[in-house]
């Protein structure tokens, strides 16, 4: 308990970054209500992942000083644009004007209530899942996000086409989308908290409060605010271990996870810009394409695989409102409508047919399974949902008798997310497996964009029951509160999170590796992970608690000029997100010096040679860090310059933590 009381600095920083500085943009662009709060972490995110890629350029540091009034600068500039240039105002209340007051007034109440309701359940998934607030997930690229945040924070620089510099030997302005790693490095510079815990309370802010108020936006986008449809809403963002805890303990998709939960606010702008909605629209056509534009270059810039998500949701779209606008519109304009749409499906087929990656996940089950997993929502075949299902079933079959746009467009979005997870789930055909690439084929990412699909279809099958049931007045008030809280408690109790949890639990606990392989592979395989070969692919242990433990006395041993090295798939790169000592490996992936390599493969045999001596007097290595044999997947990659140091006369033992060690060089006269 106060671990966690110990990270309120980290989360309250965390929320006072994304949400203040964007909510002054909002307000002063004239938004309110719902729509300012579920816009502000995008504006935030995006303008301040802008702000990181401009002060390089102009030669100014990366530290929350400069990052805050850069921010105000392109702030001041979005407002202008907006109030002045544009001369618009934002709709203080979206609602169509032919809705009941009493219905307003019940939205203004009930919306910050729904949102707390999802904020709160979300806020105890995440801490039981997490256990600590200070504790990592034990999974091989949570090397590269922790040490990038670092990185950034070191070198004062935070650019998108700075940050993977530190995975190479010689640094070259590559574009690698770093949001995430903006934003954290931010909540680090503030709160002076460290990096797992800012990690870790900004990621809950994200779960908690962003998600949800985007996903209660986009819902909002079909169905009347009526309070037993907010609060559905709300529970359902909570409702599925596919997103977004699972993106928190899979992976870590870290980047990913932050573009999906951009993601609702950016889709409900767009469906507002091409008049797909029941709302009315909440401002000027020129001002909603600068905020969609706005939006979903803050998700690419997240992470792309996110905007591909985007992408493929807007075909359908896009062909919906062409046919809905037809009949009301003038040639020019039509020309107009054909040619952007034109435009978007020439996207989206150039993306999904030329996307190349390096790797493609295999099929994870049968396409009969996968589609029932999609028809209940029981994704990465997590629970049970069934009240989910039969929601989003009607909502569907409700908007086709009832031939209503909004509707077929809420249908729409499931059938594309739907559908892209059963091609992932359970297709191995190498056609589908190519649309796929751009999430590298894998099922828990689609998983995830599913989860986007199904709130808004199921949200509008609960709206068409109440207002069945609003018309017939068939039972009294109180039977139907108890019964929608019955139902709704069955959907989170059939939700599959009894089982998640304990494999969540299993990837942040930092004892893990004392009791891991005693656990059956099948238990603790991640949900959706299948290796190519068709065997589950079992969560190993990244760093011990006795590894841990080491770790943070490395100050009182190692000077911050002095490079200490080790095998980066034990996790010993750590010790530069951690403790900020350099290692020449801060991933397991990085390229290393010819001078590295000579360390890294036969020090322990020849510490002194005149050759191993400038090899040490280039690098700066001094120390070398010793977890043992046991990586982060299982595997085995040999590195026996420094392996086996116990007898070497080259080193002293310095710490040592259970079997972690810590040794000091002491050849070449650096003893």
């Amino acid at each position: 308990m106060f671990e966690w009381i110990g990270a309120l600095p980290a989360a309250a920083v965390s929320v006072f970054v994304l949400f203040a500085p964007g909510a002054a943009v909002a307000h002063f662009s004239g938004m309110r209500g719902l729509w300012a709060w579920s816009t502000a972490p995008v504006i935030s995110i995006t303008l301040l992942t802008g702000v990181a890629m401009l002060l390089p350029v102009i030669g100014l540091p990366w530290h929350p000083g400069t990052a805050l009034l850069g921010f105000a600068a392109l702030g001041a500039a979005a407002v202008c644009l907006i109030r002045f240039a544009l001369r618009t105002r934002f709709s203080a209340c979206a609602a169509p004007a032919t809705e009941d007051a009493a219905i307003r007034r019940g939205s203004a109440r009930w919306v910050p209530i729904s949102l707390a309701i999802s904020g709160a359940l979300l806020t105890v998934l995440t801490v039981v899942g997490l256990q600590s607030p200070s504790h990592i997930s034990q999974t091989v690229d949570n090397l590269f996000h922790l040490n990038a945040v670092r990185y950034a924070l070191d070198s004062q620089n935070a650019s998108a086409f700075w940050i993977s510099s530190f995975t190479t030997a010689f640094p070259q302005p590559v574009f690698y989308p770093d949001a995430w790693h903006v934003m954290v490095s931010f909540v680090v510079g503030v709160s002076g908290a460290d990096i797992p815990t800012a990690s870790n309370m900004f990621n809950w802010a994200v779960s908690a409060l962003v998600w949800p108020a985007g996903a209660l936006t986009l819902a909002s986008q079909f169905v009347p605010r009526r309070p037993a449809v907010l609060v559905t809403a709300a529970v359902l963002t909570a409702a599925f271990p596919a997103f977004p805890l699972n993106t928190l303990s899979y992976g870590v998709l870290y980047p990913y996870f932050l573009g999906i939960a951009m993601l609702p606010l950016a889709l409900a702008l767009l469906l507002q810009l091409i008049g797909l909605t029941r709302e009315a629209r909440l401002g000027r056509w020129d001002s909603l394409a600068l905020l969609a534009i706005f939006s979903i270059g803050g998700v690419a810039l997240a992470h792309p695989s996110a905007f591909l998500g985007l992408l493929a949701i807007a075909m359908p779209l896009s062909l919906i409102a062409l046919v809905a606008a037809w009949g009301h519109q003038r040639w020019p304009l039509r020309l107009v409508s054909v040619a952007l749409t034109g435009a978007v499906l020439a996207a989206g087929v150039f993306s999904f047919t030329r996307t190349v990656t390096g790797f493609q996940w295999p099929a994870q089950t049968g396409t009969r399974a996968a589609f029932l997993q999609a028809l209940t929502g029981a994704f990465l075949d997590a629970g049970f949902p069934v009240v989910i299902g039969l929601l989003a079933v009607g909502g569907a079959l409700t908007s086709l008798i009832s031939r209503s746009v909004p509707g077929i467009a809420a249908t729409a979005i499931w059938a594309t997310t739907s559908g892209l997870y059963v091609l992932a789930a359970g297709v191995n055909v190498p056609a589908a497996r190519q649309i796929l690439a751009g999430w590298y084929a894998d099922t828990p990412r689609l998983g995830a964009l599913a989860v986007i699909g199904i709130i808004p279809i199921a949200v509008y099958g609960c709206a068409a029951i109440v207002g069945f049931i609003e018309r017939r007045n068939v039972l009294p008030r109180a039977a139907l509160v108890t019964i929608g809280a019955a139902l709704l408690g069955s959907v989170l109790v059939t939700s599959g999170y009894g089982s998640f949890l304990r494999v969540m639990q299993l990837s942040y606990d930092p004892r893990s590796s004392e009791y891991i392989d005693t656990i059956a592979p099948e238990d603790r395989a991640l949900l959706g992970n299948l290796t190519p070969e068709g065997a589950r692919l079992a969560l190993d242990n990244l760093i011990s608690a006795d590894e841990r433990a080491l770790l943070n006395r490395l100050d009182t041993h190692v000077a911050p000029e002095d490079l200490v090295i080790g095998s980066p798939w034990t996790g010993t790169s750590l010790a530069y997100a951690l403790e900020d000592r350099r290692t020449p490996m801060a991933y397991v992936t990085s390229p290393v010096s010819a001078e590295t390599q000579l360390i890294l493969q036969r020090f322990a045999s020849e510490p002194d040679t005149p050759e191993m001596c400038r090899a040490l007097d280039t690098t700066g290595v001094r120390f070398i860090i010793d977890f043992g044999q046991r990586e982060v997947h299982g595997g085995r990659h040999e590195f026996a310059g420094i392996e086996g140091l116990d007898a070497s006369p080259g080193v002293a033992l310095v710490d040592r933590e259970g079997d972690a060690k810590l040794y000091r060089i002491t050849s070449c006269g650096l003893g």
